[in-house]
């Protein structure tokens, strides 16, 4: 295993509100390696917010074959204020998408100090990657490392999903990126044909891509995230089909915003839901198909729905989980709200990009070297998860150190 030099812990001083976000940046390197370390010293493997059912306690009951059960041994490790996983016998693990995240990340950092070391760790985890895809399905394809309740569907451990799919379908469009080796550009190709084999949905003359094989769901993160890597594959492969396909799951998408501005989470009854990730998982998705395939069709309902993210999810001391309540402040949100500011606003929006990160390292990190998972009114969820928090921050914050975000405009402008 590749050894980083040592890190002293992060400085605990957090400079004053009016400081430019550049002040941020000494803070924001030993942030970055001290949060390196920590995922490194258990070999990237971790907890999850929605891994109780893996307990192995919860295994030996009768009730493990019912939903409501599933749901409830879920959501009790994922709201606790004390990490009860142990106590009920959750394994620990690597999970595909976390991993696809610090390789994207590591190699966002490949030009910092001891780059080799950040070469390293991705070329590791890339390599991994390709001895753990999903098997008897067409293309390549992940899921997660845990079976797992939703609302909606119970889906086993090893089930490959679009969401893990397509970030590491991203994460080897990184690496051919960053090191031009034509192996990664093919494996993310073949992504794409599981993506399109195995997902890819028509109803009613329209189509959207599902979340998993053999479940229709309408899910618009999913969808947009999906139709921006054929998007991205499509403008190094010139497959024109593939961004005909991307656009017409886009059409899907928009066609469902609310008249304020708004996307609900899906089309479920209880998917009605708007939150501020998953809101700007489909903004920085909708900007990055519009780079990837020159197509300025929906710039100006991108615009309404930045506008409404940008109204609704921002109040003076950060980011808000929903539109009407500040609580719970969740890490995810931390890490998205970094990322939809640096698509849509890198200027504009860098008093509100620090005034985040200077919460967050208040608020919501452990002098460990690791994010916590939610900040309510009264408590705190300490809870290190490794693909919810440490992978997503560890993302957004090799976004704010890489040379292509030192910009003086956004991705994404109105014409």
């Amino acid at each position: 295993m590749t050894v980083l030099r040592t890190i002293p812990p992060p400085i605990r001083e957090i400079p004053q509100q009016g400081d430019a976000l550049g002040d941020l940046q000494p803070r924001i390197e030993s942030t970055l390696a001290a949060l390196t370390e920590y995922l490194r010293l258990p070999s990237f493997a971790g907890y999850d917010p929605y891994d109780g059912v893996e307990s192995t306690l919860f295994h030996r009951l009768p009730l493990r074959h019912s939903k409501w059960a599933r749901l409830a041994v879920t959501h009790l490790c994922k709201r606790s204020p004390v990490n009860l996983r142990s106590l009920l016998g959750v394994p620990t693990g690597r999970n595909p998408k976390g991993i696809a995240l610090c390789i994207s990340a590591f190699l966002k950092l490949r030009n910092e100090p001891q780059p080799e070391c950040y070469l390293q760790l991705a070329s590791e985890l890339l390599s991994w990657l390709l001895l753990n895809s999903c098997q008897g399905f067409s293309g390549s394809s992940w899921g997660y490392n845990f079976d797992w309740q939703s609302r909606t569907f119970f889906v086993a451990k090893g089930t490959p999903n679009a969401v893990c799919t397509i970030f590491v379908a991203n994460a080897f469009l990184d690496a051919f990126d960053a090191l031009q080796e034509g192996a990664y550009l093919q494996h993310a190709r073949a992504c794409c044909d599981f993506v399109l084999r195995h997902l890819l949905t028509t109803d009613k003359r329209e189509l959207y891509f599902r979340y998993i094989p053999a479940q229709d769901t309408q899910i618009h993160n999913v969808n947009l995230l999906a139709a921006t890597l054929l998007a991205r594959v499509a403008a190094l492969t010139h497959e024109d089909q593939l961004t005909d396909i991307a656009r017409q799951a886009i059409v899907f998408t928009v066609a469902r915003l609310r008249d304020d501005g708004s996307w609900p989470y899906g089309e479920a009854p209880n998917q009605a839901f708007i939150d501020n990730y998953h809101t700007g998982f489909n903004l920085v998705a909708l900007s990055k198909y519009r780079l990837y395939s020159e197509d300025d069709s929906f710039a100006e309902v991108t615009q309404k729905a930045y506008d409404f993210w940008d109204r609704n999810f921002w109040h003076e001391n950060g980011p808000k989980f929903y539109p009407n309540s500040h609580y719970p402040v969740d890490i995810h949100c931390i890490a998205q709200t970094i990322l939809t500011y640096l698509e849509f606003a890198p200027l504009d929006g860098q008093e509100k990009i620090a005034t985040t990160l200077r919460w967050a390292l208040r608020h919501m990190w452990s002098p460990k070297g690791y994010f916590y998972f939610q900040h309510h009114w009264l408590y705190t969820i300490r809870t290190p998860y490794l693909r919810w928090a440490q992978a997503w921050m560890l993302y957004a914050l090799s976004a704010l150190r890489s040379p292509a975000n030192a910009k003086t405009e956004s991705n994404f402008k109105v014409n």
